[in-house]
């Protein structure tokens, strides 16, 4: 996991601040991964909040199973005019894959539009298997999921998911889109509920087949008896 911090002790402040906020893109780190070299694979990357490109990928065979990653929450609209991804393949790389990439906004501050969240040569978009999108919460979103096609999140202004389902034929390839809304933590939505409903009426109709199973053994019972 490879954080630039949102937050930290402010111990130099009067008073001292147990967890201060990061604002105003202080606490400098351009990147949380720069890969130079061949053949890397990684599993579980985690990388958060950094202030240019989150990850910068310049080596032939790479591998990626599994990303996520919160772009910065301090950040002006300026930010994403620049250019900025989470997730960078250099233009000159033949050979690289991906599996699993996740990219959250939580633009906190200020209203930012990513305008996409994953940059690859062409030839290798295929190769990144379903790529997703995460809108949080705060302001601005994400526009699109990788260069500029796909589906974007935060036009709807509460906690979003959006994938670009790329593993299907040649005919439906980059055209099968699943925005899928998700409800906010402490919504009237509680799945849990259904769940202890469903288990209860299940009780209730074992225990009343047992108890008429029951009756009708009795029942036999007392009619063989002399």
């Amino acid at each position: 996991w490879l954080w630039r911090a949102d937050h930290y002790d402010s111990l130099n402040s009067t008073p001292p601040i147990d967890d201060a906020r990061t604002i105003d893109e202080e606490l400098r780190c351009d990147h949380g991964l720069v890969v130079n070299g061949d053949n890397v694979i990684m599993y579980g990357l985690a990388v958060e909040h950094h202030l240019k490109d989150q990850v910068v990928w310049n080596g032939e065979n790479g591998q990626v199973l599994f990303f996520q990653c919160e772009v910065p929450y301090d950040v002006a609209p300026a930010w994403a005019e620049k250019g900025y991804v989470a997730y960078r393949v250099a233009d000159d790389v033949r050979n690289h894959s991906a599996l699993g990439l996740g990219v959250y906004s939580y633009f906190r501050d200020h209203e930012v539009w990513l305008p996409t969240a994953i940059v690859v040569p062409e030839a290798l978009e295929g190769s990144i298997e379903q790529p997703f999108v995460v809108f949080l919460s705060g302001h601005g979103g994400i526009n699109t999921t990788i260069n500029h096609h796909g589906p974007g999140v935060g036009f709807k202004r509460h906690f979003e998911v959006a994938y670009l389902n790329n593993l299907c034929t040649d005919q439906c390839h980059n055209s099968v889109i699943f925005p899928i809304p998700v409800p906010m933590p402490g919504s009237r939505h509680r799945p849990w509920l259904s769940v202890v409903l469903v288990a209860l009426v299940a009780f209730c109709i074992g225990v009343g087949l047992v108890y008429f199973g029951c009756e009708k053994l009795n029942a036999l019972r007392s009619r063989n008896d002399p």
